[in-house]
């Protein structure tokens, strides 16, 4: 009967159901070969039960939780995209695949509470049951029908007997049968779960090893996150700019905390340098130019000096020959300024506002040269008037050169000072 080869097709079990006129043995590699009463041997590959999570991906999507625990299948603990996960009892033809994906009816593997498979037999619906089943009569591969007045008053709606773990129905001793848990999840069985995954082994017993406790502050398969615990977690890797990351009561992110960079909203945030008309406080005078007007912000959120003057900052940029107080070594006097024509003979040298050098005070000390812009002229020299040259005064040693005397007079009778 059906009955048997599911028996034998469980691995998980590993026993002959009991009532059967004779044992019967499988392979836990999924295919097995029954024997149906009088009838043919057919080869089919069996499938007992699986748990579907109610927070798994059904479809198997490998992309799955992103924020979860990478799956490792085998471990016991469902992680998306697993949809089952019962440890070393996963393999084919049982409650859970070796790949971790719950067997359905239509994925071709006989399963707890299926009669058939479509893949596998012409005559199966896609219900997993014999087109023949509910029509009275106990037909080939039925072991009973439920129009069946002999055996319709124990007899499941696939055609089958109940009373062995693996028939899609809660017996005695069994807390779940395949996909059939009963009502029961994880905050209901003993436990003190708060959520997570139940499922059913392939001894029929639940299995909480995919039930989480949140609020323990452990991290478990399930969760995002517990109290303090957020799994390396934070606002950047989460796709926010800054923040503090928060874990809420049902163990998952609390965003609230975080935020994002705009750049363009006239508020600087985070790394950028300003933003609009927000300068963060930065000037020209901050960024090492002259003080005054000059500076911006980029669409980028990034400081424009270009519009800066660098005179006046007290440095000699390029292009300035001074700077305030700050001359070229070796020229802080008038007499060691290059490039002059004729050199000054002595004075202070001075810096413009426009940070080139200053001559005001820069003079000479021979009869006949120009005199500074103030009128003066260097040593004992006396200037012409404005506009004038340097001359020697009444008095004044003057070689016996007339010319070097303002008065135009020097006396050569034995002195040679002006008159």
């Amino acid at each position: 009967m059906i009955r048997n080869l599911l028996c034998s097709a469980a691995s998980v079990l590993l026993v002959a159901c009991p009532g059967d006129p004779e044992e019967a043995s499988g392979s836990a590699s999924g295919t097995g070969t029954a024997s149906v009463d009088d009838g043919p041997t057919s080869d089919v590959t069996l499938d007992t039960s699986a748990t579907m999570s109610s927070t798994s991906d059904p479809t198997g999507d490998p992309t799955g939780d992103p924020t979860g625990p990478d799956p490792e299948c085998g471990n016991g603990m469902v992680e998306p995209p697993e949809t089952c996960d019962l440890g070393p009892d996963n393999q084919f033809g049982t409650v859970c695949t070796d790949e971790c994906v719950a067997n359905v009816c239509g994925d071709g593997y006989l399963g707890a509470g299926e009669a058939c498979e479509p893949k596998l037999q012409a005559n199966c619906t896609d219900a997993c049951v014999l087109d023949t089943c509910g029509n009275g009569v106990v037909d080939k591969g039925e072991e009973c029908d439920p129009q069946d007045p002999k055996t319709g008053g124990n007899c499941l709606p696939n055609c089958l007997i109940p009373g062995f773990c693996g028939d899609g129905r809660i017996g005695d001793g069994e807390q779940c049968d395949g996909i059939n848990l009963g009502d029961e999840n994880c905050t209901t069985v003993q436990g003190n779960f708060d959520g997570g995954d139940l499922q059913c082994g392939g001894d029929c017993q639940f299995v909480t090893s995919s039930c989480t406790d949140c609020g323990n502050g452990m991290l478990e398969v399930g969760e995002a996150c517990d109290g303090s615990a957020l799994g390396g977690a934070s606002c950047d890797n989460q796709g926010f700019d800054a923040g503090e990351l928060g874990c809420n009561n049902a163990c998952m992110f609390d965003f609230s905390g975080c935020v994002t960079f705009s750049c363009g909203n006239n508020m600087q945030e985070g790394s950028e340098a300003c933003d609009g008309t927000d300068l963060n406080g930065h000037t020209c005078e901050t960024e090492g130019f002259a003080p005054g007007p000059g500076i911006a912000c980029t669409v980028n959120c990034m400081l424009n000096t270009s519009s800066c003057n660098p005179c006046g900052n007290g440095v000699i940029d390029s292009g300035e020959d001074c700077d305030m107080t700050a001359l070229p070594p070796g020229e802080d006097v008038c007499s060691e300024l290059q490039g002059q024509n004729p050199v000054y003979d002595g004075g202070n040298l001075g810096c413009n506002d426009d940070c080139t050098f200053n001559t005001d005070l820069c003079c000479y000390d021979d009869a006949g040269d120009p005199c500074d812009n103030n009128g003066d002229c260097c040593g004992p020299m006396n200037c012409t008037g404005t506009g004038g040259t340097c001359c020697l005064g009444i008095g004044e040693q003057c070689g016996n050169i007339d010319a070097n005397c303002c008065s135009g007079n020097c006396s050569n009778g034995g002195t040679n000072v002006c008159q």
